[in-house]
């Protein structure tokens, strides 16, 4: 008789995730918005101890967790792109938890038709170690329920 071992849990988990909006302000008050550390650490759900290194770094400490595995993970973000008014690339990686987490978000911004501003957003991430571990379905629903908490809250800080 042969017996089937359960297949192992993946290492890493890769995510992606993107859609768009429309505000009513300027892409200029959208873009300074969007690339100000001190602005847009602030829809970032669960943050402590946010630290501006320059107008491109910052860190913080945030509370993530998936299932049975939660505490705080010290976070580095870097905007590794910037043209001024239409796109801005930002890099995060998150330590903690036996676990790292890299997110790559992408901001486009747009004339609206009526004026206003079309963002349209896209964050990748990765997830490895403990987090990983813990199943896809719960790793998805917990990682687009935080992107879905940034979003939601960006939208109205970018309305005028």
């Amino acid at each position: 008789m042969q017996t089937t071992l359960p297949k192992a849990p993946r290492e890493v988990e890769i995510l992606h995730y993107d859609g768009s909006f429309e505000v009513n302000s300027p892409k200029d008050v959208v873009y300074d918005f969007i690339a100000d550390p001190a602005k847009v650490s602030t829809i970032l759900p669960d943050v402590q101890d946010v630290k501006i290194t320059d107008h491109d770094d910052f860190s913080m400490k945030a509370k993530m967790g998936i299932s049975f595995v939660k505490g705080l993970m010290d976070v580095k973000c870097t905007f590794t792109e910037k043209t001024p008014f239409t796109f801005l690339k930002l890099k995060a990686n998150a330590n903690g938890l036996s676990s790292v987490v890299e997110l790559e978000a992408s901001f486009t911004l747009k004339d609206g038709e009526v004026g206003g501003t079309v963002v349209r957003w896209a964050a990748d991430v990765k997830i490895a170690g403990l987090l990983a571990r813990v199943g896809s379905r719960l790793i998805d629903s917990a990682t687009q329920k935080y992107v879905t908490e940034m979003i939601n809250s960006l939208k109205p800080k970018l309305t005028q």
